[in-house]
């Protein structure tokens, strides 16, 4: 199941823009944020990576390795392809004469349509994205430095 947007069109905003003055987020407030990141931001840092940290640093978590960047670009990956996603998913049930008859509609909210070619040593990303990208990397930074919602987050990944 992949997560839900927030009304805003956006992962865990309720998250992300919390103030420091905000109750401390419950285990279900965070229960899917922390599903998020064990399912899709480990994928960014690669399981041989990861088993790499663990064996280092026994006693660590994923909490422990990941950065504000691994996580920001998480979202942006997600955000970007989410609907192409599920349009594609809904492609594959699809009979072959429904197939045939069926136009794709969604596109890359953050990216350049999909088979562009790129000039050499571009990447594809769009203004918009790379703004997107340091504006969730600046919100996890602040998450991050919040020592008791942090420390509270880790509390729930152990759980």
């Amino acid at each position: 199941m992949h997560p839900k947007l927030s009304s805003d069109g956006h992962l865990f905003s309720h998250i992300l823009n919390r103030n420091q003055d905000d109750d401390i987020p419950t285990y279900e407030d965070m229960e899917e944020f922390l599903r998020f990141l064990d399912k899709y931001v480990s994928g960014v840092v690669g399981r041989r990576e990861l088993n790499k940290f663990y064996r280092m640093h026994p006693g660590l978590t994923l909490l422990d390795r990941l950065t504000d960047s691994d996580i920001a670009y998480a979202f942006l990956v997600f955000e970007n392809g989410h609907e192409i996603w599920a349009e594609d998913e809904q492609v594959r049930r699809m009979n072959a004469a429904e197939k045939e008859s069926y136009n794709k509609t969604k596109i890359q909210k953050y990216h350049v349509k999909k088979g562009t070619r790129l000039k050499v040593f571009m990447d594809g990303w769009l203004d918009e994205g790379r703004v997107y990208y340091e504006v969730v990397k600046t919100c996890i930074n602040n998450l991050h430095r919040d020592s008791d919602c942090w420390n509270e987050l880790n509390m729930h990944w152990k759980e």
